[in-house]
């Protein structure tokens, strides 16, 4: 049979082709190979295993005809962040990046070091309101430190952990949210519980019986563009960012039994409580309480040192922190 021009040409195309393709695909796995080792460098890696295939083609723009080949998480995760270039630019726009900047230790607060009597002060007196049984723990902060964000659409997070935040914030940005954010650095105390084991290092016994760890924590502000997107924030969280078995796979970096995050709005699945403000020479204290309990605690305050500015205000709080305020540490 007679063969056509045409038939011959795709015949001796087709070796071509394949070695073409399979190149294509060295080359991909390669870069993902890559991407994989720079996103582990930057400390994002646990990140990457949250994103699905449709964050994968938000990330990268369309659709990838060839991921049952090649793992395109590492990539999309850096493109989603705005990162591109070879690993030392990368690296270098990483370090410039807000989510890393922002969040970069700064060691001890300077407002701790210039006005440390001040602040110890106000701590022994706060000390004495744990002893009493007026609460389990506080924080501390200059009320300079508090940025003007919308009380409607902002949630504080809380956390010990800058690496457990950057990876918190990059995975927002794979998800689309990209809130406005602050961090505010704060001294805390809290009431360590038996059910925890042993603590790492000596905490303060209280006459009481208590003990007391201490150190410096912050808070991180978030200020959505709209409430819906608190909703999708408190989802991702639980899923991502709340530890429910001891050796749990699949979750950011440092994630706590009980997260704590408040806003001033209620939303789906939230708690109500109370936040006792207390001002004192210029800092606050946070204190939480159920609502139940709060009349009493802030009437007990005032006598106990007459000379604090004491103020209720309602806030929602997660489930988690919820049930923490009743004894459940998880």
């Amino acid at each position: 049979m007679t063969q056509t021009y045409t038939s011959i040409i795709c015949q001796r195309r087709a070796p071509i082709l394949i070695v073409a393709l399979a190149f294509l695909l060295i080359t991909k796995a390669s870069s993902a190979s890559d991407a994989r080792q720079l996103v582990e460098q930057l400390g994002l890696a646990e990140v990457a295993t949250t994103l699905d295939n449709a964050d994968v083609d938000r990330c990268l723009g369309g659709s990838s005809t060839d991921r049952a080949a090649v793992d395109l998480r590492e990539q999309a995760l850096l493109s989603c962040l705005g990162l591109h270039g070879d690993a030392k630019q990368i690296q270098a726009e990483w370090d410039r990046h807000p989510v890393y900047s922002l969040l970069a230790d700064a060691g001890e607060p300077n407002w701790l070091q210039d006005d440390r009597p001040t602040v110890e002060e106000f701590e022994e007196r706060l000390i004495a309101v744990i002893d009493a049984s007026l609460s389990t723990g506080y924080n501390i902060s200059p009320l300079s430190a508090w940025p003007l964000f919308d009380p409607e659409r902002t949630v504080i997070y809380g956390h010990t952990n800058r690496q457990h935040v950057r990876q918190l914030l990059a995975l927002l940005q794979t998800e689309g949210l990209q809130p406005r954010i602050d961090l505010i650095q704060k001294k805390s105390s809290f009431v360590f519980r038996d059910s925890w084991g042993e603590p790492s290092r000596p905490l303060r016994q209280l006459s009481n019986g208590k003990r007391v760890a201490s150190g410096i924590e912050f808070d991180v502000l978030l200020e959505f563009d709209s409430t819906d997107d608190i909703q999708k924030f408190a989802t991702l969280v639980t899923r991502y960012a709340k530890k429910d078995e001891e050796d749990e796979s699949g979750l950011l970096v440092g994630s706590y039994w009980q997260p704590f995050y408040r806003t001033l709005i209620p939303y789906e699945g939230a708690h109500e409580i109370a936040v006792i403000l207390i001002t004192y020479q210029g800092y606050r204290a946070n204190l939480t309480s159920l609502p139940d309990e709060a009349v009493t605690k802030l009437e007990q305050l005032r006598q106990l040192y007459p000379d604090w500015q004491v103020e209720p205000v309602r806030v929602w709080v997660n489930p988690g922190f919820f049930r923490f305020l009743h004894g459940d540490y998880r």
